[in-house]
């Protein structure tokens, strides 16, 4: 890590550097700058210009009295580190910017001290966030009701079969999960699924999925219908849902339709009643989604007054056409933004699913406790 720091401080003139947190006062300002590496992480400088600022400092902040110049600096890889760096009445300076990744986590440190300007940092932190804004709609939502996709999935570990990186670039869908192919090419069918089926037993939801279910829990969200097939969901807690597309953990017959053990499938048995065929009971193309799954989730969007689209890329009819049911907010949050997507939404909001979340989470349960009053 330490290297990694140090080769970027000499690349620094050639390098794109983002604004952290810049800190005003009359005639001067004091900065933290970063770089985001390609693990995900930042790489933190700060920067200062000689300012009024010094008097708010004490014979305590003798560091911080050596950075009032216009050098630049690098103060390392860590967030808490780099913001003690700027002396210990950062907090009490007047905030004039703050990176829209870092808004909630300055905050919540800000919250945890008296400060005198809280109305500056809340103004920033809070109200030109759309995370904060997002967490108030869902607290004051009747009907909030979810959509989710492969992101929900591929953060647990799974492959994407959509991403630029998915599975469906190296195979054509319509030859392995199609009707057809059941009868057609079944070695080729059965062998696909058991390695999906397999994959999927290997992972467990993550984060992002237990958040969920406690908002069911707690009354802030009321429905999800998703176009996951791996359970998850169920499996992290939550009872409201509609699976639009099935579970694959569930198998039945092809033809007769009776039920039967995943083992039976992956064993490659027939149906123990007719000798016909098992398969996974999920939609394949060719097939239509269930009445009651769809009239279900039908009736959940067209009374929303909040929908949340999370991972999914809305490329599959018919569920894609579900946030546009709602006459409600509608709020779209995905680590990718396709090009195609529908513009309408209220909110779009780019980040790993998990992480964006558990921010949520935390500022649903600040909300909650009364603390923003």
């Amino acid at each position: 890590m330490k290297s990694r720091c140090a080769n970027l401080l000499v690349e620094y003139g050639g390098i794109r550097i983002d604004t952290i947190l810049k800190l005003g006062g009359e005639g001067g300002s004091l900065t933290l700058i970063g770089k985001k590496n390609d693990d995900g992480g930042w790489t933190f400088f700060r920067e200062s210009q000689e300012s009024a600022m010094t008097d708010v400092l004490d014979e305590e902040d003798q560091d911080l009295l050596l950075l009032l110049n216009p050098r630049t600096r690098m103060i390392g890889c860590d967030l808490e580190l780099a913001l003690k760096s700027l002396g210990r009445h950062w907090k009490q300076l007047r905030p004039v910017e703050i990176h829209p990744d870092f808004r909630w986590s300055m905050y919540k440190l800000v919250i945890e001290s008296r400060v005198s300007n809280l109305y500056h940092w809340k103004k920033i932190c809070l109200k030109n966030n759309p995370l904060y804004q997002l967490a108030e709609w869902i607290s004051s939502s009747k009907h909030t009701v979810v959509l989710s996709g492969a992101g929900m999935s591929t953060e647990s570990g799974l492959p994407d079969f959509r991403s630029r990186d998915g599975w469906w670039r190296n195979m054509d869908p319509h030859k392995v999960a199609n009707v057809t192919a059941i009868e057609e090419n079944y070695e080729l069918f059965w062998g696909f699924y058991k390695y999906r089926i397999e994959t999927v037993e290997q992972y467990s939801p993550h984060i992002g999925h237990h958040i969920l279910a406690k908002w069911e829990k707690n009354g802030w969200i009321h429905g999800i219908s998703t176009q996951n097939v791996d359970g998850y969901h169920v499996v992290a807690g939550n009872h409201n849902i509609v699976e639009l597309h099935g579970n694959i953990r569930s198998i039945r017959c092809h033809y007769c339709g009776r039920s039967s053990d995943v083992a039976d499938f992956l064993n490659r048995l027939n149906c123990s009643s007719c000798q016909g065929p098992l398969r996974p009971n999920v939609v394949l193309f060719g097939e239509m989604l269930p009445d009651n799954a769809w009239n279900q989730a039908f009736q959940w969007f067209h009374r929303a007054e909040l929908v949340l689209v999370i991972g999914t890329s809305l490329q599959v009819a018919p569920a894609n056409q579900l946030p546009c049911l709602t006459s409600g907010h509608t709020v779209y949050m995905n680590m990718e933004m396709p090009e195609e997507l529908d513009p309408s939404f209220d909110l779009m909001i780019k980040g790993k699913v998990g992480q964006l979340l558990a921010e949520l989470d935390e500022m649903l349960d600040y909300i909650h406790s009364g603390k923003e009053e």
